[in-house]
Order: structure tokens, then sequence, then C-alpha cells
């Protein structure tokens, strides 16, 4: 029994150390950034990535049923207004048109001799003035049924061969020499390069931040590291969205200059700078925490967090304006929601 103190006695020293030991946490690792000072840019996002497109574009389609003979252009080449892009085969219209243009002018020419023929009768009295009359409407109807029938053989013919509608180049030939093609059948797909725009959707609550002019900065996903500079172009009338999707309106980006390496149905996204403040402090918009109505940041200060209460001003998803609570320099926790971190907790910075 004597023994038996001196033992418990170590057992109670060797968990009172162990305690201590796990009092003492791990530190946790995180990343900082310092808050910087400087002009700061207020920006808005789309909420899905931008597609480059061209003012003019046109999809040709057949509007006749014909065999194609003629494909003088291919996919990629330059075109000018009314160059011939498609020519179907004319035989079995062309005999159409013929018999269609002899049957009209015969029946023109019949009734104005048969005119002729009722004015002369007149003349010598052997018809009434009424059958001159008849006559004479029936050879005003011949001649508008003629022109007409001519008129109509003439857009014929203009289905026959399909023509560029503007300058531009041939985006799309879906089709070959020889191929039977029926009506509304896409054939070619005519692009204007001189005139592209970025359509961008933007979240409904930016609508108030949007106007005219302002300036946009692009980044096509071919050419990430190419900014392209431009400025709101256009702005959609309407939000669209169902009960269960973001609402949205589109905007017309138009590239202040033009830049060879851009082609319609890019990606891309789009900043467009709503304001801008001259000089102010700003941290990573991440760093932020919002816990009961108040903005909050972590700083490393000493090997711990410490959590100071901020008031922000302009924010994007990059960036926040700190108006108070920090100041320039201080290491911002920029990892927040990093395991175990807490308010007086052991950091290690990155």
């Amino acid at each position: 029994m004597k023994k038996t103190f001196p033992i418990i006695a170590v057992v109670v020293v060797l968990a009172g150390l162990g305690i201590a030991l796990l009092a003492r946490e791990a530190p946790v690792t995180v990343r900082t950034a310092p808050v910087a000072r400087g002009e700061f840019l207020v920006t808005v996002f789309a909420t899905a990535t931008a597609t480059v497109k061209a003012d003019e574009e046109a999809i040709l389609s057949a509007q006749r049923v014909g065999r194609i003979t003629r494909l003088p252009v291919e996919v990629g080449d330059a075109v000018k207004k009314g160059a011939i892009l498609v020519e179907l085969d004319l035989s079995e219209e062309e005999v159409q048109r013929a018999n269609v243009r002899a049957q009209a002018r015969a029946v023109r020419e019949e009734s104005e001799r048969t005119l002729q023929r009722m004015e002369d009768l007149f003349r010598r009295g052997y018809v009434a003035r009424q059958e001159v009359d008849a006559a004479r409407r029936a050879a005003e109807v011949a001649r508008a049924q003629h022109e007409a029938a001519e008129r109509e053989i003439r857009i014929s013919e203009g289905y026959s061969r399909i023509q560029a509608p503007f300058d531009g180049v041939i985006a799309t030939q879906p089709v070959e020499v020889g191929e039977l093609v029926t009506v509304g059948k896409p054939i070619v797909t005519v692009v204007n390069l001189a005139r592209l725009y970025i359509l961008a959707t933007i979240d409904e609550v930016d609508a108030g931040r949007i106007h005219q002019g302002q300036p946009v900065i692009a980044r096509l996903d071919a050419f990430p590291d190419r900014p392209v500079r431009g400025y709101v172009d256009r702005i959609g009338a309407v939000v669209t969205g169902g009960k269960l999707e973001t609402r949205t309106f589109e905007v017309w980006i138009r590239p202040a200059e033009k830049d060879p390496g851009m082609k319609p149905g890019m990606s891309a996204d789009i900043e467009i700078q709503t304001a801008r403040v001259p000089e102010t402090l700003y941290i990573p918009t991440q760093a932020v925490l919002e816990r009961g109505g108040k903005k909050q940041v972590y700083v490393a200060e000493g090997g711990k967090a410490v959590l100071r209460s901020v008031e922000t001003g302009h924010s994007n998803w990059n960036f926040t304006e700190v108006k108070a609570g920090l100041m320039e320099g201080d290491p911002v926790v920029v990892t927040p929601d990093a395991v175990g971190l807490h308010e007086g907790g052991r950091v290690r910075v990155e």
C-alpha cells in the first residue's frame, strides 16, 4: 500500500502533461493577401460564358427542288455581295418556263388581235360598244397575266442561282455537286466577319448598373492572355428565366478594335466596368465573411487568427472595397473556410 501513492502521483502528472499538450493545438495552414491600395474597378460579370457572333449571318436554303450542278465556292472563301454560290439544274426548269412564257404570250397576242378586230367592226357599225369594251378588258387581263408570268419566271430563275446577300466568308456548305435538294434544305452559310460582337447574359440584379457605352474587357477562351477591349453596345429589353432559373437579360458587347483572331462561335469571359474608384483600400472578395449581418475578415497576427469587423463598399467577384476596419498591408486570410480556423486560433501562413 505504501508504493501505491507514488504510482498514482506519477499517473496524475502524466495526465496533466497530456492535457496540456492537447490544449496546444496544431496551427491551421492558411493563405493570406495584403490589403492593397489603389484604383478600384467596380465590375459586373456574365452569368455564363459569352459567345462571339456576327451582325450579318445568313443560312441560305433551297427555294425549289433541284439537283446541284455547280458549287463555285468552298468553306473559308471570301465572297462579294451578288456572287453566285450555288447553281441548280436548269434543264427541266427552262422547259417549263418556256412553255409558260409561250402560253402567256399567245393568249396576250390573241386578245390584242381580237380587240383590234372588234374596234374595226365597231367603226363599221357591225358591233356594239359593249362588245368592244369586253374585248379591251380581256386584252388588259391577258397583258397583266403575261407580265405576271414573266415576273414568276424571273423569280424562278433566281431560285436556281443562290447568290451572296452581302460581303462575307463561307462558313458552312453541307452539300455536294450532284446532290438533290428540297425546298428549305440549308445549302450554304455566309458570315460577315467585319462586324462581330459578343453576346453575354447578365443577372437581373445588375440591370440598374449596366448602361450603353460602359467599357468592357473580354477574354477569349482561345486567347486568354490577350484581353479584348470593347464597350456595351446594346442592352436587351426583356428579362428571361423561369421560376427555378436565374433571371437574366442580354447585353451586346462591341470590340473597340478588330481582332483578327476573333471568330463567330468562340466563347469568352466578359467583365463590364460599371464604376471606378480612383484611390481606396481593397481585399480579395473571398476573404470576406458575413455573420449576423456583419462583414468580418480574419487577419494573421503573431501566428494567430484575429477576427475583425470591416465596413465594405463596392464589390465584385474578385475584390471588395474596404472603407474601415483594416489598414494597408494587413495580411487578411483568403482561406477563411479552412478547417479548424477560429478566432484566436494558431495559424501557419503558406
